[in-house]
């Protein structure tokens, strides 16, 4: 077992301190504690006529349109991501391969425990 079997765990390992820092300040910012401005991370989006979804359509809730899912209105709308998403994405880290990656490590130490 050698580092270069978990690429995604070294890129982590080397931006630790700063991602630490930047994802203590990203949940400060956004109401994860004390005197927290709790502010919302968004993202313009553009309109369109494309469907949101296949087949378009429309969601209601009793009698009231609550969304058109023909048409997307122009306007901020909040970005729903984790903040261990976005550093993963600010420094470039599969998400999806460090799992992986962490399955991998999981396999091997319970091999190694049950030989």
């Amino acid at each position: 077992m050698s580092k270069d079997d978990y690429p995604e765990h070294e890129k982590l390992q080397a931006v630790k301190k700063e991602s630490q820092v930047i994802g203590e300040f990203l949940e400060w910012v956004t109401g994860g504690a004390e005197g927290s401005p709790n502010l919302t991370l968004c993202f313009y989006q553009e309109p369109t006529d494309e469907p949101m979804f296949e087949g378009g359509g429309s969601l209601f809730d009793g009698e009231e349109l609550k969304l058109n899912l023909d048409y997307v209105e122009p306007g901020w709308t909040p970005a729903h991501q984790r903040i261990e998403q976005l550093l993963a994405l600010y420094f470039g880290i599969d998400l999806e391969k460090l799992n992986k990656e962490k399955d991998l490590m999981y396999e091997r130490i319970s091999k190694r425990a049950n030989s």
